[in-house]
């Protein structure tokens, strides 16, 4: 396989640092991939030239055009050249920009998941900059001025009013000025290019060295998202940033931890990691085109709150080039591998048969597509899936999936008669234009993207005579001191995101006689209870919600939880589509959908049979199944219809008493029931489209 290696302008040792072009070269050959580097001066309409390395030499090569292409240090539109824009759209880049740090701050506070995250911020307009910023000056003692598009610590100033005057610190300069000379400075400054201010954070080492960490993460050889590294950086004393580019150190993060945050330290590693991934996973679907890394950067203050700074596209990784190295071939392996599986096709035009198109993202499940549309055949309808940027709004027609002779064909599909949206990204800023290019369609999904807050839910239920039974006692974690009683009144609880989760950053905590017990999923711990009082500090307020924990096991003591999915049918009522039983066959991994637990799916059948002594259509199974079906119909209604199915994660304790874990409305996964689901899925798109079809003809004359 060929993967090319793009720059604008030079030769690949003039522009990549030695370390990172070693480092690619060397992956490249264990990977079984060959490198062609390559610049604006070596494309062609019918390929490209430039160098590969082989044999320990650079040899001059020309080739087709790459079907991927690793695009280094990627420019924002108006700085792109006419070549890069056309090389944009005959293949496939690996690196995509994000916004500058205002739009990315404004991303993360529509998500209440990070919105914590952020400090105030203003962008500094050019006629009302000093305005903006003595506001501001007014309000906290010191603040920072940070060039928008700004990398690397550069341009950044720290400035403190005092006696009428202003102390002025950059990189280079400190500085006193007047009011008159702070206007004329900041001018000057916000004229040349954007700039945004905030509060300063003082966020030191013991010794007075500004600090942050660097969360590297990238995407993998399977196009998910993993940490590459976390470790600090530490500025001079006194100084403003931490970067290395500006004077800084890195240190290794266990040492720096045990240092700085001695009783933190086993949780603070693992914890910024999740958070760098989550924070990932939201920038990402924030836009069309799929980032593939991101240098996240965090910090914590003096009373242990948790700051975002910034994430940057293609970060440095001077001190650890090979891992760099490593996923960022497989990555482009994937997507080249991604893109042979999307050659084009012959068009296609509309029949007199309804059309049904799947609004799907790139990791749907392949066996639930294939299934809708031999269903969507049955009743005589025809299918196509599509990912968002194949929406053309102008000409009004969509670069869709179509299967034919067996295999998936790429067609151009005029808009369908109903949209089938498993995407579920409606009211995501970035994806906003594909709801509204296809507003006058039927969707069988209203609901706002992303995942719902638990509390909601289990207030919902609570307020329902009989499903407020199912409810486990639960706390967000907003104070320490209620956290804390809640521990010691239930003995053993749960603590996991108030928001999404599927098995991830969930805590087990067992209060002991002396201490306490607590299990990340991957080590175990015992705290003291000054040790978890700060453990409760730094968790609280950060988007937890803790519940008691349910001894939800088999009679084996294995950990299980009941996947009940429900979807609506072609009469728009409420069906069991199946009872997945899940079980841990690990003693230790309490939660059966983290990615640690060797999990087993087993059949409902088997497992009532095994686990109560009873069939389909007894006790147990009716309870469920009846339980189930009142809280879907409940938790519509309180939607206003807006969704079609539901997944419940149920547990059930040794009384045979069932409890409500989660609900899910939008992520939701049909393993191994693929058929299933979609035998109710394409009746009630089709309903949807004679509903449509209704409503649009004319009333009747009397």
């Amino acid at each position: 396989m060929q993967i090319g290696v793009y720059h604008r302008q030079g030769s690949p040792t003039d522009v990549i640092a030695a370390g990172r072009l070693q480092a690619m070269i060397e992956e490249s050959a264990k990977q079984g991939v060959q490198l062609l580097f390559f610049h604006d001066g070596g494309v062609s309409e019918h390929g490209v030239s430039g160098l590969r390395f082989a044999n320990g030499e650079w040899t001059e090569a020309s080739s087709p055009l790459p079907e991927v292409v690793m695009n280094l240090s990627p420019l924002p539109p108006g700085q792109q050249s006419r070549t890069y824009r056309e090389l944009m759209y005959r293949t496939v880049f690996t690196t995509h920009l994000i916004h500058g740090k205002h739009a990315v701050y404004q991303k993360l506070l529509a998500a209440p998941d990070f919105a914590h995250l952020v400090m105030p911020v203003k962008r500094l307009a050019n006629s009302l900059a000093i305005g903006q910023l003595l506001a501001m000056l007014d309000e906290h003692d010191e603040i920072v001025l940070k060039p928008d598009f700004g990398r690397q610590g550069a341009g950044i100033v720290r400035l403190a009013k005092s006696k009428g005057l202003y102390q002025w610190q950059d990189a280079e300069d400190a500085i006193v000025f007047t009011a008159e000379q702070l206007e004329r400075r900041v001018r000057s400054l916000v004229e040349a290019e954007p700039y945004i201010v905030q509060p300063y954070q003082r966020c030191l080492t013991r010794l007075g060295e500004p600090f942050d960490f660097r969360v590297h993460v990238q995407r993998d050889g399977t196009g998910q998202w993993s940490v590459t590294r976390v470790y600090p950086r530490i500025g001079v004393e006194g100084g403003v940033v931490s970067n290395v580019s500006a004077g800084g150190r890195q240190e290794e993060l266990e040492f720096f931890l045990r240092t700085e945050f001695p009783d933190n330290a086993p949780f603070l590693g693992l914890y910024l990691e999740r958070l760098g991934l989550r924070i990932a996973e939201y920038l990402s679907d924030c836009y069309e085109n799929p980032l593939d890394e991101l240098g996240i950067d965090l910090s914590i203050d003096a009373s242990r709150r948790t700051w975002f700074y910034e994430a940057n596209t293609s970060p440095a990784s001077s001190r650890h080039e090979s891992a760099r190295a490593a996923k960022a071939i497989a990555y482009a392996k994937y997507l080249a591998l991604e893109e042979r599986s999307l050659a084009d096709e012959p068009l296609q035009t509309k029949s007199d048969a309804p059309v049904i198109g799947m609004l799907a993202g790139t990791d749907i499940d392949m066996s639930f597509v294939e299934a809708c549309a031999s269903v969507a055949k049955l009743y005589g309808a025809e299918f196509f899936y599509f990912h968002p940027k194949n929406v053309n709004a102008e000409n009004h027609y969509i670069r869709a999936r179509v299967f034919e002779n067996g295999a998936w064909k790429k067609r151009t599909c005029p808009y369908p008669d109903v949209v089938f949206d498993k995407f579920k990204r409606r009211g995501f800023p970035e994806y906003e234009y594909v709801y509204e290019a296809l507003s006058s369609i039927p969707f069988t999904h209203g609901l706002q993207g992303g995942s719902m807050r638990k509390e909601f839910v289990y207030g919902w239920l609570e307020s329902h005579s009989l499903l407020r039974q199912i409810v486990i006692p639960y706390l967000p974690v907003e104070k320490p001191s209620e956290m804390a009683a809640f521990v010691d009144t239930h003995l053993r609880v749960i603590i996991k995101p108030a928001q999404g989760s599927f098995g991830q950053s969930i805590i087990m905590i067992r209060k002991r006689e002396d201490d306490y017990e607590l299990f990340d999923q991957k080590f175990l711990h015992y705290l003291k209870p000054d040790e978890f009082q700060a453990f409760l500090r730094m968790f609280a307020g950060r988007g937890y919600v803790a519940q008691r924990y349910v001894y939800s096991t088999t009679k084996e003591d294995y950990p299980f939880h009941l996947r009940v999915h429900l979807m609506k049918n072609g009469a728009g009522e409420w069906v069991v589509v199946f009872i997945q039983p899940f079980l841990s066959l690990s003693y230790i991994h309490q939660v059966t959908n983290h990615e640690n637990t060797l999990r087993l799916a087993s059949k409902w059948i088997w497992f009532l049979s095994s686990q109560y002594q009873e069939e389909l259509g007894m006790e147990m199974d009716r309870k469920v199944r009846t339980t189930a079906l009142m809280a879907a119909s409940y938790l519509s209604t309180k939607l206003s219809g807006a969704c079609h199915e539901i997944a419940l994660d149920i547990g059930v304790d040794q009384s045979r008493k069932l409890w409500l874990f989660e609900a899910n409305f939008n992520k939701i996964g049909n393993t191994f029931h693929g058929f299933e689901a979609a035998r109710l899925a394409i009746p009630y798109a089709l309903s949807l489209v004679n509903r449509n079809l209704k409503a649009k003809q004319p009333l009747a004359q009397p």
